[in-house]
């Protein structure tokens, strides 16, 4: 017989103190737990021959020692039972290991448990249930837990198992220094518990084993819960390596649905990787978003038409341009607020008679605005901003000749593109900006033929894409752009339209540069105003890989901030002048998948740096010149914070991977370390310190180390 050691001491403190024992204990229970932490021997002890048809049953309290190895179950059947496994293993080839029949105080330590479905099952209805220092292995499920309250797991290792453990609408769970390990599908699962802290556990290898070509593979996954807590836990290899599906996804930690203030904090994720002939994305750390289908609209008026809408970097701020709303204010800036999901005008500014583009600086101090202004021929602007005050201060302006069309921040802010019509032979123009002074210098240009709709800079602003009237039978062009000479030097060009009436209006680059997205008049047949290249930074060269109908003329497209999702804007289709269409990777494809109303004609789009909120613009729906649509739906609320991430890849080959993916406007995510993900190491987080715009760091920032970058992407 062995003593009980001061642990189930430790055990019975952690009954009493994690609820109200007047409301759990009665006094005749809690006099029972502690005869049983007082007495010094085991009341039964459990032998082969004392299982009946293969199950050992516990109908009355007391302390249970297993005297050898017993192949079969054993089923916990009443409250206040210390089950001592005595360094024995429990194994069962028909079914579960051990089972709790939704009882009170139940401590289940010091052994081995081997079974064909689940090693140990928690049934509804439980409360104040301990396992320490077990080894559940070769399951489907290591530990199961269903409904219950107060659980504490300390010391116990899951090896082996399809899912290591599984906690089912559980509260107040405490787990500690558990490792799952070698698990197919995932190491810890939650689904709709709350208040419960992991504490120092760990997975490695989670994947192991997997033939799945469409699975989804977590170290730590908590999905439509609420304030459960992982600290100082430790994700390594986390690998879906036979993974080839599209939206399948492998990731160390990952919250869900509804999943609100939880915390990942002090955590480590450590080679995420899925397989390199597919396009499952690896993400150490991810907050994943649903659509909400463009259901929820917030409608704001410009004046007669709305052409262009920008989100400022933070998210914080709408500018928007067009017709004349009163007195000077083609331009206008705007504050949303998230919490009632209203905007509040700030200021205006004159842009002459319309305003063609907005375009933010990347760290939101200034707007660069472009249009017609035939009294002064100051066709594009710079105005400083005071986020404080919410006003805009001319520094200076520049003529583009009859009037500007489009204008382009480089991603370091170095640079401003514009196009508009004929300025000389240069319907594409770049200058140098001063930030200091906030003033402008010419230094080169391009020609687009007659005249240039749209200029947008690749993410790493050695590119400059653009596109406008016939130039040959290139209305869609792509310039590299030699810093040391600030000269622009075409590279390739593409048709958007029939030959003698062609127009390419607009264009945009996925955030890794790798595709361009461009709208336009129709491609006849079968009309195609909206296609999409891949682009070739080798051989530097276009190619098309998709296009679809618009309906008819397209004037604005945009790739949401993960490039998953292309968003266009034109003539009507079927009545929807906003479309949504998923593009696949893999297959280098675009799926319809929803549309809005944007009146008569939509003009413009700006995804939310987060995805949260799409704001479109164009013709007049009654006195919505532009509205704010609701797109992405992430968790609400939680804290990431103060977490390293390393090694999240597809593999060495293919450049993907994400280290954080979440909205950092919807949750607080902070003080984060990402190194060395192929793809991106933020994604949906624009509060990432940027040492071309600061020196150091804030608290509300997160780090981003990349070696030898072939391009700068956060």
């Amino acid at each position: 017989m062995k003593k009980i050691v001061p642990t189930l001491l430790l055990f019975l403190f952690f009954m009493v103190q994690q609820v109200h024992a007047r409301a759990i204990l009665s006094g005749e229970s809690l006099w029972s737990m502690q005869r049983l932490v007082t007495q010094a021997s085991c009341d039964v002890t459990i032998r082969q021959i004392d299982l009946t048809g293969g199950v050992y049953t516990i109908s009355t309290s007391g302390v249970y020692c297993l005297a050898e190895n017993i192949t079969g179950q054993i089923v916990i059947d009443t409250n206040t039972v210390v089950l001592d496994l005595n360094g024995k293993t429990v194994t069962n080839t028909t079914g579960n290991g051990i089972e709790v029949n939704g009882r009170l105080q139940v401590l289940i330590r010091n052994g081995s448990v081997m079974a064909n479905n689940t090693g140990i099952f928690v049934a509804s209805n439980s409360a104040r249930i301990g396992l320490e220092n077990v080894t559940i292995r070769n399951c489907v499920t290591g530990v199961e837990v269903d409904t219950t309250t107060n659980l504490s797991i300390d010391g116990c290792d899951i090896i082996a198992t399809d899912t290591g453990m599984l906690l089912n609408n559980v509260s107040r769970a405490t787990v500690n220094n558990t490792t799952a390990s070698d698990a197919t599908f995932v190491g810890f699962q939650l689904n709709g518990s709350n208040k419960s802290l992991f504490t120092n556990c760990h997975t490695l290898n989670i994947g192991q084993g997997l033939t799945d070509q469409t699975a989804d593979v977590y170290g730590f996954f908590s999905s439509d819960g609420s304030s459960n807590i992982f600290r100082e836990c430790v994700a390594q290899n986390t690998l879906a390596l036979t993974v080839t599906g599209v939206p399948n996804v492998a990731a160390s930690f990952a919250l869900t649905g509804t999943e609100s203030k939880s915390r990942i904090t002090k955590c480590t994720s450590s080679i995420v990787e899925t397989n390199f002939d597919g396009a499952a994305i690896p993400y150490g750390i991810l907050l994943q978003y649903s659509f909400d289908l463009l259901e929820t609209a917030i409608n704001g008026n410009q004046g007669t038409v709305c052409n262009v809408v920008d989100w400022s970097p933070g998210g914080a701020f709408l500018a928007t341009g067009g017709t004349t709303q009163g007195v000077n204010d083609e331009i206008q800036i705007f504050s949303f607020d998230r919490s009632t999901e209203t905007l509040t005008t700030l200021t205006g500014a004159s842009q002459g008679t319309e305003c063609n583009a907005v375009a933010w600086f990347p760290d939101g101090t200034y707007l660069a605005t472009a249009g017609a202004d035939e009294a002064t021929n100051e066709d594009i602007q710079i105005f400083s901003f005071d986020r404080a005050t919410g006003l805009l201060n001319r520094t200076d302006a520049k003529g583009q000749g009859i009037a500007g069309q489009a204008v382009s921040w480089s991603p370091d802010g170095a640079y401003l593109a514009t196009g508009g019509n004929t300025e000389g032979p240069n319907e594409i123009q770049i200058f140098a900006f001063d930030r200091v002074t906030g003033t402008l210098i010419k230094t080169g240009g391009a020609s687009q033929g007659a005249e240039c709709f749209a200029v947008a800079w690749s993410p790493d602003g050695d590119y400059l894409a653009t596109g406008g009237l016939q130039q040959g039978t290139d209305e869609i062009q792509v310039f590299s752009f030699d810093h040391g000479t600030q000269t622009l030097t075409f590279v390739d060009g593409k048709s958007q339209g029939i030959v003698g009436g062609d127009r390419c209006r607009t264009v945009a680059w996925t955030s890794d540069g790798a595709f361009l997205a461009t709208g336009g008049t129709p491609e006849a047949p079968p009309n195609n105003e909206i296609q999409v290249f891949s682009f070739d930074r080798t051989t530097e060269t276009l190619l098309l890989v998709d296009s679809k109908d618009q309906g008819g003329e397209c004037f604005a497209v945009a790739w949401s901030p993960d490039g998953a999702y292309l968003v266009t804007a034109g003539e009507p289709e079927n009545g929807d002048q906003i479309q949504i269409f998923s593009f696949s990777r893999a297959t280098e494809t675009l799926t319809t998948f929803t549309g809005a109303n944007q009146g008569t004609q939509g003009n413009a789009l700006s995804w939310a740096p987060d995805g949260v909120y799409l704001a479109t613009g164009g013709e007049p729906e009654g006195l919505n010149e532009f509205q704010i649509f609701k797109a992405f739906l992430f968790p609400l609320r939680n804290t990431i914070s103060n977490n390293a991430v390393q090694a999240v890849s597809r593999s060495s080959l293919i450049k993907a991977g994400v280290g954080i993916s979440g909205s950092s406007i919807e949750n607080l995510i902070t003080g984060n370390n990402v190194y060395n993900s192929a793809g991106f190491n933020y994604q949906f987080i624009p509060n990432v310190f940027d040492e071309r715009f600061a020196s150091i760091p804030t608290i509300a920032q997160n780090i981003s180390i990349k070696p030898n970058p072939f391009f700068y992407i956060p």
